[in-house]
């Protein structure tokens, strides 16, 4: 008989992503020894004490070193040969930020920029379009897997490949990820600076918190949202949080991970990820409190496409994210609940987001000033 204390809350979470992305996606030791129960729960029990959230189980840091391999990233000699740098982001209900969204992946270079629109009911489609992408319908589904998703645009990219795009660098986001080039540099010019034989590149993170409901619609939220913190939730030895810039190429098969989070290789290699450098993504999961709020409630209610996950962790999101956004709208960020392991339970440590990011990267491109 196992005996789970009550007052163990913060590691269920961990847990449940470190099993739904070990499920699949990792390629070695994936197993469980002995005694990963046995320190999950005296980490759980000893941290929780301390009104802290457990650090990350041995299993997930076996996993974090099973499924890539990092290697030089010092810029080729000739770097005249330049790759197409194609988005490509997965939107449900996000017409409030996806114009955004495209705009800032077209001025880091994006060749071409698609939005796979899994049936939204609200402007989405018509917002993406006129910002300049191309959206593919057909997606629609009742309930919310992150599993299918990853897998439809894999099939998705598998389809440019063989039809448009054979040799190319893919940036694959969320709606509400922002991502950029290091050292002020575009994605697409950062891309030109790689080495052919390197097969994807990590991301920093920083997560954007609204204490006060500021976020201005169709700006970059980097913008209107100057408070932040650093998204600590690592899938390498590099702290990346996610893995999303990727070079799909001939001979060379390879395919995303739940979330963006790793890739794996179809042969079984492993990818090769740069060891050096990494690209920066500006994450905004809570916008306008009002619009992110009920745009969750549609999500979570029940029978509805949160509600219908198969994951325990997908189905507890909205509500999650509703209390943060009511903590938010009373000044509580103090006692706010924090996920990230080994940091405490409650209370958002926010700073500037220009003290998070190198001195190079503490401006954003001209596109926005206009």
């Amino acid at each position: 008989m196992v005996l789970r204390p009550p007052f163990i809350t913060g590691f269920r979470s961990v847990v449940d992503r470190t099993d739904f992305q070990s499920h699949r996606y990792f390629t070695t030791d994936t197993e469980n020894h002995w005694y990963d129960r046995q320190v999950i729960w005296f980490l759980s029990i000893t941290w929780g004490l301390l009104g802290r959230n457990p650090p990350l189980p041995p299993k997930r840091w076996r996993n974090n070193r099973s499924w890539q391999t990092f290697v030089a990233d010092d810029p080729p000699a000739d770097q005249s040969v330049r790759l197409p740098l194609i988005g490509v982001t997965y939107v449900w209900n996000e017409g409030d930020i996806i114009a955004a969204t495209v705009k800032n992946l077209r001025s880091q270079g994006a060749a071409e920029v698609f939005v796979l629109d899994d049936g939204s009911s609200d402007d989405t489609a018509q917002q993406a379009e006129s910002a300049g992408a191309t959206v593919i319908s057909g997606f629609r589904s009742d309930d919310f897997s992150e599993e299918r998703r990853t897998e439809e645009i894999n099939r998705f990219i598998a389809s440019l490949r063989s039809t448009k795009y054979p040799d190319a660098w893919y940036i694959v986001v969320d709606a509400d990820e922002f991502p950029r080039g290091p050292d002020g540099l575009r994605l697409v010019d950062f891309i030109a600076q790689l080495p052919e034989e390197l097969d994807i590149v990590g991301a920093r993170v920083i997560e954007h918190i609204p204490i006060e409901d500021s976020f201005e619609i169709g700006q970059h939220p980097a913008a209107s949202l100057p408070n932040a913190r650093l998204y600590y939730d690592p899938y390498c030895d590099q702290g990346h949080w996610k893995h999303p810039l990727v070079h799909i190429r001939p001979l060379r098969e390879i395919r995303y991970g739940g979330g963006r989070h790793l890739v794996y290789m179809v042969d079984g290699s492993r990818a090769r990820e740069a060891i050096s450098r990494s690209i920066l993504i500006h994450h905004l999961p809570i916008r306008k409190w009002d619009v992110t709020e009920a745009r969750l409630t549609t999500a979570g209610r029940s029978g509805s496409r949160y509600d219908l996950s198969p994951t325990v962790y997908t189905r507890q999101r909205p509500a999650f994210r509703i209390q943060t956004i009511r903590d938010l709208r009373h000044g509580r960020s103090q006692i706010t609940a924090n996920e990230f392991a080994g940091q405490g339970k409650r209370g958002l440590s926010l700073r500037p987001w220009r003290e998070l990011a190198s001195p190079s990267e503490g401006s954003l491109p001209d596109i926005w000033s206009t």
